[in-house]
């Protein structure tokens, strides 16, 4: 699944359907098992989505010493992920207080999505 950063997420599109108050914001532009494309939630996406489709992200800021932390997690891996992937946006820095989860994905060969998955 590619990932896109977006300056502000879209509302999710069951959550208005349901009548939500508030519409959680989505974190997902994909496919369903309906059919069509929809802008989902989490909960939503682990509902109706399919891997055939985007990942949305805020864009991230970030302290020096925290990109530091993170450019190492990507050095031991050694993948070189690109820039605007979901691994170097957001995932390894999700990493950073689990060095169990992070020793698995080098263990294992896992990505950074991946390794959330199975950390």
């Amino acid at each position: 699944m590619n990932t896109t950063t977006m300056q502000e997420l879209p509302g999710c599109d069951f959550c208005k359907q349901e009548g939500r108050d508030p519409v959680e914001p989505a974190e997902y532009d994909a496919k369903t098992i309906l059919g069509p494309h929809a802008y989902m939630c989490q909960e939503h996406f682990e509902k109706y989505g399919t891997p055939l489709g985007t990942k949305l992200v805020l864009p991230t800021k970030h302290a020096d010493e925290t990109i530091a932390k993170a450019d190492e997690i990507c050095q031991q891996c050694g993948r070189n992920c690109p820039e605007k992937s979901w691994n170097k946006t957001e995932g390894r820095f999700r990493l950073l207080n689990k060095p169990d989860t992070v020793w698995l994905m080098l263990e294992t060969g896992s990505t950074c999505d991946e390794a959330m998955d199975i950390g």
